[in-house]
């Protein structure tokens, strides 16, 4: 492939970006500015180069807006609200199951016994809990 100092395929273009950072030794700084005049392509990019770093230094943090996050103070919720929030997120079926643990947990509080035998379904609520036999003490 035939090389020309105009394309910027030239030997000298990768020393571009050393270059303009000011990472180049004063050797590489001399021979890449001698360069830079006999190569119209590397001379063009780095022009272009330097007015985009021109233009990035140009700019303030003054000019960019002001962003002001400001916080709500928390409303507090009374149980109601809560508990009225959850059932509308709940699916059905959570809701059936937490009535049906709610019905067993009055159940059990009102002392009720449910059995089922032959002779049929039997439920028997007492809440004063008296039972029909007092109770047994352990000894040993």
């Amino acid at each position: 492939m035939k090389h020309t100092d105009n394309t910027p395929d030239c030997r000298m273009h990768e020393s571009l970006v050393t270059y303009l950072y000011g990472e180049a030794t004063p050797e590489e700084r001399r021979l890449f500015e001698a360069h830079l005049s006999a190569c119209a392509a590397c001379k063009q990019e780095a022009d272009g180069f330097d007015r985009v770093r021109g233009m990035l230094q140009q700019w303030k943090l003054d000019d960019l807006p002001v962003v002001r996050v400001e916080t709500m103070p928390a409303h507090k919720r009374s149980v109601l609200e809560s508990i009225k929030e959850l059932l509308l997120v709940m699916p059905v079926w959570a809701k059936a199951m937490s009535a049906v643990a709610a019905a067993i947990v009055v159940l059990a509080a009102l002392g009720t016994e449910v059995s089922i035998d032959g002779s049929g379904f039997r439920m028997r609520a007492d809440l004063l809990r008296r039972g029909d036999a007092a109770p047994v003490a352990a000894t040993l």
